[in-house]
């Protein structure tokens, strides 16, 4: 990074490092969260300067913030629908800023089987450990019936927390960040599972 001597770093999602660097080498970041990731923020190896983090999740500036990010703020993905006006439609503006349409597609419909794979390989070893004998993959297809039923809250952290309790401290104490509730809420918002 020295080589390169950047007087500003703009990270897109989070890469574990990158800020610690940044501090240490003084060159301001600046992080914006836009993927919600599956891994619950870890708090930094150390002390962060010049380190901004934008989020569009709003309950998401709380958990960077308690995880040691000292300047957190919320920024929403989109434009505010009541200050957009529309642009004028002439041939002019067309050829300045007109682009073909493209279709990104259901990206995450792919990581819906690996997702909840992934959340029935965390929750084993815990079920395990408890000498529960239900089989991982049915509790979380149970956890995802729950959720599809309600999909204008997300309720997979409670029904985590109500049904495996002391499962966020089982998965620390294992050196997992990963959040099962994050990785099954991806499944349901990819309409897969």
């Amino acid at each position: 990074m020295l080589r390169l001597a950047p007087r500003l770093v703009v990270e897109i999602n989070h890469l574990v490092g990158l800020p610690e660097l940044c501090s240490q080498v003084g060159v301001p970041l600046v992080l914006w969260e836009i993927d919600p990731s599956t891994e619950r923020v870890g708090p930094p190896k150390a002390p962060l300067r010049g380190v901004s983090v934008f989020t569009w999740r709003k309950r998401a500036v709380g958990q960077w913030a308690a995880a040691g990010f000292p300047q957190v703020r919320h920024l929403p993905l989109a434009a505010d629908t009541r200050l957009r006006r529309k642009l004028p439609d002439n041939a002019s503006w067309r050829e300045r800023f007109a682009a073909p349409v493209v279709f990104v597609g259901n990206s995450l419909v792919d990581h819906a089987a690996t997702h909840a794979q992934k959340a029935g390989a965390l929750l084993g070893p815990y079920l395990r450990a408890r000498g529960e004998t239900v089989e991982p993959m049915a509790l979380v297809e149970a956890l995802l019936t729950v959720q599809r039923r309600e999909l204008g809250r997300f309720l997979l952290p409670e029904l985590l927390a109500a049904r495996c309790p002391g499962l966020d401290a089982f998965l620390r104490r294992q050196g997992s960040l990963v959040d099962p509730a994050a990785l099954l809420g991806e499944v349901v918002g990819a309409g897969g599972g």
